[in-house]
């Protein structure tokens, strides 16, 4: 039909989306008054928007359109019967936890929307009864990802694993190593089929942009060891994080993890201040923001470069080609 409306609205399965579908569907052919049907939250105008909606209205396509709706309608249908009988199934699992007496707490993220895959029931609030602890507080593991692994091992999976490396080993994250003539000759994980490990490894891919102590080890996990292997090892924490947080119950982990963020960033500012005065001492005076681009570390005097690689989070291995922007930006 040669409409150019996915260039205005980035969802046409949402609420301004679908009202303008059935609106045109249903024999209505002014831009202006599909235009009126948008949503307040949609940002572009109205005229933007009309201008985006004018087609040839030819009858194969709007055939295919009305059976593509119906389609993704009857698809939404099933996924809500889906839902619902996973939220029968759940139901009959015995509770760990009194809501009444230890409620769930406030999401750390707060009023952040749901994500789009999330089941339609309060998926959140029946894992925390079943595991007694609330898994979405852990950085990186979503309802979703809860759900995953709700399915895939049981409620009390921590009992057939009696310790986090016996759980991690299962899951094939933790390394196999092969052992000829009393030498390690390989160290390469196990190539396991588990959609629980999968989901972790999805989980500790997510950590990329996480403001705290568990994304900060995967960025400088993943600088030194490689995407692959930085996925894994994290996979692999996150694996001894949730086995421990279940065989314990310890609600507070949030409490933990952020007592560690404090640390670590007391310990990123103690190493500024005393590179700081390492600089003052042997004269090293501050560049200018143009020439600050073209100094690396091998500028530095030998005695003040262990503690750019450090707050930088480089390899050492790499230290000619590392730019210090990010010291001098916390100087």
């Amino acid at each position: 039909m040669n409409l150019q409306i996915h260039n205005v609205i980035s969802d046409l399965t949402g609420l301004t989306g679908l009202a303008i579908l059935d609106a045109i569907l249903a024999g209505e052919r002014d831009p202006q008054k599909l235009a009126a049907l948008k949503d307040q939250r949609i940002k572009a105008s109205r005229d933007t928007l009309a201008r985006s909606l004018h087609g040839d209205w030819r009858d194969e396509h709007l055939f295919v359109l009305q059976q593509a709706l119906d389609t993704w309608r009857h698809y939404q249908k099933l996924i809500g019967q889906c839902d619902e009988h996973i939220q029968q199934q759940m139901a009959q699992f015995d509770s760990k936890v009194d809501l009444n007496q230890h409620p769930l707490a406030t999401h750390r993220r707060g009023n952040k929307k749901p994500q789009r895959n999330e089941p339609k029931f309060d998926a959140r609030t029946e894992l925390y009864r079943l595991c007694g602890v609330d898994l979405t507080e852990v950085p990186g593991i979503q309802v979703s990802t809860a759900l995953v692994l709700f399915t895939e091992l049981g409620p009390d999976f921590v009992t057939r694993f009696p310790t986090a490396k016996c759980f991690s080993s299962w899951l094939g994250l933790c390394p196999d190593n092969r052992i000829t003539g009393g030498k390690i000759v390989s160290v390469k994980t196990r190539d396991v089929k588990s959609r629980a490990a999968m989901a972790l490894r999805l989980a500790a891919q997510s950590l990329w942009h996480c403001k705290d102590y568990l994304g900060d080890c995967f960025r400088r996990w993943k600088a030194r060891l490689g995407t692959p292997k930085a996925i894994t090892a994290m996979a692999h924490k996150l694996a001894r994080v949730i086995w421990h947080l279940i065989k314990y119950r310890r609600p507070r982990l949030p409490t933990s993890l952020h007592f560690i963020n404090l640390c670590a960033w007391f310990l990123k500012r103690l190493l500024v201040a005393h590179f700081q005065a390492s600089l003052h001492i042997s004269g090293y005076h501050r560049p200018s923001s143009i020439s600050m681009r073209s100094k690396s570390v091998s500028t530095l005097p030998s005695s003040l470069r262990p503690y750019c690689l450090i707050i930088s989070g480089m390899n050492p291995s790499v230290s000619s080609s590392c730019q210090p922007r990010l010291l001098m930006k916390l100087l």
